[in-house]
């Protein structure tokens, strides 16, 4: 296996690494510290040593070729190896280093936790740098194995937990939200307003959401004016309508401070949620992510 390997230049393994990261010639030799010219030039003998182009130019930037996906798991779990074997110091110092650290999350969970995250980030390690993105849950679970991001918050997933490590970031319950000035609630919402109202749904995926399968239960439904996949839009329809929002307490209580909002308790019984901070068993021994996971489990607590 050494043998088969002897051929070929393995320092520009880390730069098809950063380009899968970052699918950019540029943003690749700002990570690695060198010109663009000479990440060019190693992606030219990528492309000879592995007989692919890797990427192609879209009219979105470059994308990786089937070939270069494939790629992506196996040179990041090699890199991660080889840097945790030979490379890598036997403790994290946190407020000397530079790394990136990858948070997949959707906005609703980001707005609730980041501005904790970012203040306990701000004071130990200042020098780090932390990127937030989100392609779904499954995606993001998928991405995760690869080591293509470093945690995932999110839901429970529904499918195979195998080669993940599960750690419950907090639990939350759903509530209602009406403008301040809402002609048709005063002090309670009841089932016969609630009904009554259009309504905004937040829906990241497709289909009705938890409120209607209660709803179903009960042999009633509701009419949903709006559906959204973004958390942010839904609270400010409701400031300037007559809608009536469910959506998680947290949340919640962070659009309140912004906008002429109020909140009410739903006149149906949906059970609390948990959201969960997700990581790759492979990677559990990394001080840095070791590190990081507790910062996000403080940020987590102080919601």
């Amino acid at each position: 296996m050494v043998a088969a390997l002897s051929h070929i230049n393995l320092n520009l393994f880390p730069v098809l690494a950063s380009l899968l990261r970052t699918n950019s010639v540029t943003k690749a030799a700002v990570e690695l510290g060198v010109t663009q010219s000479a990440v060019s030039h190693a992606l030219r003998e990528l492309r000879i040593v592995l007989d692919d182009p890797l990427f192609v130019r879209t009219a979105r930037g470059m994308a990786p070729t089937p070939r270069a996906v494939e790629l992506e798991s196996v040179v990041a779990l090699a890199l991660e190896t080889l840097a945790g074997g030979v490379l890598a110091a036997p403790c994290f110092s946190p407020e000397k280093s530079k790394r990136r650290f990858t948070l997949a999350t959707n906005d609703e969970v980001a707005i609730s936790l980041l501005p904790a995250l970012v203040q306990i980030l701000e004071t130990e390690a200042p020098h780090i740098h932390l990127a937030i993105e989100s392609r779904g849950l499954d995606a993001d679970l998928e991405r995760l194995q690869r080591g293509s991001v470093d945690m995932v918050l999110g839901l429970k997933p529904s499918g195979s937990t195998a080669g993940l490590v599960l750690d419950l970031l907090y639990e939350d319950h759903l509530v209602c939200m009406l403008r301040k000035e809402h002609p048709a609630v005063k002090t309670r919402l009841t089932m016969k307003k609630y009904l009554s109202m259009p309504h905004i749904l937040i829906a990241p995926g497709r289909g009705p959401g938890i409120v209607d399968d209660v709803l179903s239960g009960m042999g009633l439904s509701r009419h949903v004016l709006v559906s959204t996949r973004y958390f942010l839009s839904a609270p400010e329809i409701v400031a300037h309508t007559n809608c009536v929002l469910t959506l998680p307490a947290r949340l919640a209580e962070v659009m309140v401070e912004r906008l002429p909002l109020r909140i009410f308790k739903p006149p149906i019984e949906v059970p609390p949620f948990r959201v969960y901070r997700i990581t790759s068993k492979i990677r559990g021994r990394d001080p840095a992510l070791r590190w990081f996971s507790d910062c996000v489990a403080r940020a987590g607590q102080q919601g």
